[in-house]
Formats: C-alpha cells, structure tokens, sequence
C-alpha cells in the first residue's frame, strides 16, 4: 500500500482513503489488514465482502448473483 499511495502522490492523484476499501478474491481469502496514511495519521482500509465497481458487482468469490440480482431489481 505504500508504495501505491507513493505513486499516487508523485502523480498528484490523491487517494479519497474513506472511500478506499479491501476485497480478496479466490477460494481462501486472506484477512489481512491494509493501512494508509492520511494527514499524517495510520488509517486502517475497511475489507467488505463486496464492492461495486463502474456499476459491476465483483465479490470475494467472483459470483455475480449479487450484481445480477441488482440489475433485476433495478429494471
């Protein structure tokens, strides 16, 4: 995570950390936590299940019932 925040400061793109979150994908997902700085403070990264991402639902196990069922309730 350092190294992607260090990046995104030497290219002027600052990272929104409260909107910044952790998902693993694969059958065995790991729970480890992930931390940024901001404002000179260490703020943990919130992990979900889930995030929605250009309008796809993408899970921990890559299964797109969620995202399917978003979209029929939708219509």
């Amino acid at each position: 995570m350092d190294k992607i925040q260090h990046w995104s400061d030497v290219w002027l793109l600052k990272l929104n950390v409260d909107k910044c979150k952790v998902v693993s994908y694969g059958r065995q997902v790991e729970k480890n936590k992930y931390v940024m700085v901001q404002n000179n403070c260490t703020v943990e990264l919130q992990r979900d299940a889930y995030v929605d991402d250009l309008g796809v639902v993408f899970d921990e196990k890559l299964n797109f019932s969620q995202h399917i069922s978003d979209r029929i309730n939708k219509a």
